[in-house]
């Protein structure tokens, strides 16, 4: 199915990152912020059992209810940007390195449980680089609601849009 209106939702999204410093924000398969170009990549997929291990991880580590999955995994990938100069070059090596265990453990792995990839992923989400991003993301979410609502209305209009042009919903 080719989607209409890609592009403008992209320069939509890009809009609510620049203020941060990031560069721009395209389509994805998944959320990731990337060093080399400054850009975030989106998926339009939430709601998967990964959403709600990060939320869990969130809710028990920094005592935050994560309200919108979408916004939350944004701010963390925003904050990877605003935290990469802490964590170094050979730190984020050593993280580099321990994601593709983890990754190659749940991939190559046809017969893992639900539990055993729960494991993984919160071995994950405990790596110094994903912490440090969750971390500013949470304090920032903490200490600027009213910033949080703007931005996801900013985002739900262009969502919205996007969906209705591809007839995804329909008209109010």
């Amino acid at each position: 199915m080719k989607l209409n209106g890609l592009a403008k939702l992209n320069r939509e999204f890009s809009k609510v990152v620049r203020p941060f410093g990031v560069e721009s924000m395209v389509n994805g398969e998944d959320f990731a912020w990337y060093r080399e170009n400054n850009i975030i990549t989106y998926t339009l997929v939430t709601g998967t059992f990964h959403d709600e291990w990060f939320a869990e991880f969130i809710k028990e580590r920094f005592d935050y209810e994560v309200e919108n999955i979408f916004v939350m995994t944004l701010l963390h990938e925003i904050g990877h940007y605003k935290t990469d100069d802490e964590i170094g070059a050979s730190l984020g090596s050593w993280c580099d390195t321990d994601k593709e265990r983890i990754s190659d453990a749940i991939l190559n792995n046809p017969d893992i449980t639900e539990e055993e990839e729960k494991v993984l992923n919160w071995q994950y989400f405990y790596l110094p680089d994903e912490f440090s991003a969750t971390a500013w993301a949470v304090k920032f979410a903490k200490e600027n609601p009213e910033y949080i609502n703007e931005m996801w209305d900013k985002i739900k209009k262009a969502l919205y849009e996007f969906y209705q042009k591809n007839e995804l919903i329909g008209e109010e």
